[in-house]
């Protein structure tokens, strides 16, 4: 595989490239390996959880992601045949041992970073369902949405209020352990990957940017096009995956708000009331924090690190260049 704007310093990148995608992507194996166990009973966790808020029939509202998901997977298709059309067209022998040590450890990186970020977009819907929930307890909407029930079942109205603030506190600590168990199970698999990425968006500008400072090397449309496909592969699963966590961290945080506008309506029960102060407390003193073995925040804070640090290691890369000539 033959760069056409092909250098000292880009024929060392492409080789240290080769070398750590594979070794990423052997590690990476063997971590899911060891992991798969824990990640079926999570998701039979998920699903269980996932059955339980259903049984809110009257408080439960729908808000389907599968077009969003849809998207997501559109978009990451067609950069890959962006990228693999470019590569056929500039390196007719890209096929072989440079496409298995470049392309495909990119591939499968970067489909398990989407991967994470749609265990995380169905969490949220699942935070999102029940914090619409304790919305609906809101005194104001009791006759609304409790007087035919109450009648059907035969259920007083406060007994039914303070059955269904169980079964939200009780469904919200168990999402909230399947969160922990998937951050664990993501954590070194997601590190290691962002290291990875972190070198690949760093070479790639570089490689971008190397015509502007290197006066031999001529511009080509081909060039700039696979190395933007390669810049949008490379960064395309990792926003998705930090706009999935902080929309998560802001969903999970919208509970504590709709508990505490729940507390300031006019509460007659006071069994309801002390439910709902408990669940305030508990939500006190819970947080979950989203990182990649506690070094790497993974909320959109990362896009600022990694905006840092590839200035900072390009600078570094176009004066070694400079000062190999």
């Amino acid at each position: 595989m033959e760069y056409p704007n092909k250098s000292e310093v880009t024929s060392m990148i492409i080789f240290l490239k080769a070398i750590i995608g594979t070794s990423v992507l052997i590690i990476l194996w063997i971590n899911i390996w060891n992991k798969k166990y824990d990640a079926i009973n999570c998701g039979n966790k998920f699903i269980t959880i996932t059955n339980a808020i259903l049984k809110l029939h009257h408080l439960y509202l729908n808000n389907s992601i599968e077009y969003r998901i849809a998207g997501v997977i559109f978009i990451n298709i067609s950069i890959w045949i962006s990228l693999l059309t470019c590569d056929g067209i500039m390196f007719p022998n890209f096929l072989g041992f440079s496409a298995i040590s470049l392309a495909l450890p990119n591939f499968i990186c970067s489909w398990f970073l989407l991967q994470y970020a749609f265990a995380l977009m169905l969490i949220k819907k699942q935070f999102n369902n029940l914090n619409c929930s304790i919305l609906k307890l809101s005194t104001r909407k009791l006759t609304l949405n409790y007087f035919r029930g109450s009648i059907s079942s035969q259920v007083p109205l406060s007994n039914q209020l303070i059955i269904d603030l169980f079964t939200i506190r009780k469904n919200y600590k168990l999402m909230c352990e399947i969160v922990r168990e998937i951050r664990f199970m993501f954590s070194f698999s997601i590190l290691i990957i962002i290291v990875l990425f972190n070198i690949n968006i760093i070479t790639t500008t570089y490689y971008f940017v190397q015509p502007l400072f290197q006066s031999e090397i001529p511009w080509s449309f081909f060039v700039t096009l696979d190395t933007l496909s390669y810049l949008a592969m490379e960064l395309f699963p990792i926003i998705i995956m930090t706009t999935s966590v902080t929309q998560l961290i802001n969903e999970m945080n919208s509970t504590a708000d709709a508990i505490y506008g729940l507390m300031n309506e006019p509460i007659r029960d006071q069994e309801f009331k002390t439910q709902l102060e408990e669940f305030s407390f508990e939500l006190l003193h819970r947080t979950i924090k989203f990182d990649a073995c506690n070094i790497l925040p993974l909320d959109r804070t990362l896009l600022h690190s990694i905006a840092s640090m590839t200035t900072t290691y390009l600078i570094i890369l176009i004066q070694y260049s400079l000062g190999r000539k």
